[in-house]
């Protein structure tokens, strides 16, 4: 359980209620509280309850696989999109802006895309294939394919998550997509 103070500044360090989860699991180290302590269900207090079946069949997909909220921080990634991009674990990505994957002027451009996207007038973002320049940790660039969905908390219509899949294969790389302009 956490102490006050820890509630106090994981409140002050995020209103979003999945970052303040991932927050909450990251101050408690992994403990064994994984739910608030109130009387609310394990549904109520996961915001990712609705994604949880997803992330465990994605987790050892060799295709990159991420979810953002809609600020760009991530949320969940599978250990294939931590590695391509030179990270030890995804626990050194979930809470990262999803920025840190891309080169400029993308990396700069990617909070104006995300604050203008209208669900009811997705343009040629979502569900749409198309390749993507990407950077390291290190600084590496290269292209990868890249296709974004939403997801929707069926309980929550403020819940809303972009799902990211990323194909680094040369395969992959060699079949037509969209160039994202």
């Amino acid at each position: 359980s956490m102490s006050g103070s820890q509630e106090q500044i994981i409140s002050t360090i995020a209103q979003d209620s999945r970052v303040a989860y991932i927050q909450s699991i990251i101050y408690n180290c992994l403990g064994s509280s994984l739910h608030h302590s109130d009387s609310h269900s394990s549904l109520e207090s996961d915001p990712f309850a609705f994604l949880r079946s997803e992330m465990a069949e994605l987790a050892n997909d060799p295709h990159g696989r991420l979810y953002i909220d809609t600020t760009g921080t991530i949320l969940w990634c599978n250990e294939a999109l931590a590695q391509y991009f030179e990270y030890d674990s995804s626990d050194d990505l979930v809470s990262e802006n999803v920025r840190i994957l891309m080169p400029p002027p993308y990396s700069k451009q990617h909070d104006a895309i995300l604050a203008r996207y209208d669900p009811l007038h997705p343009k040629k973002i979502v569900g749409y294939e198309r390749r993507v320049p990407v950077i390291t940790r290190t600084k590496k660039t290269s292209t990868v394919v890249l296709c974004v969905e939403t997801r929707q908390d069926p309980t929550d219509e403020d819940n809303l998550t972009f799902f990211g899949t990323l194909k680094f294969s040369k395969e992959d790389l060699a079949e037509p997509s969209v160039i994202l302009q």
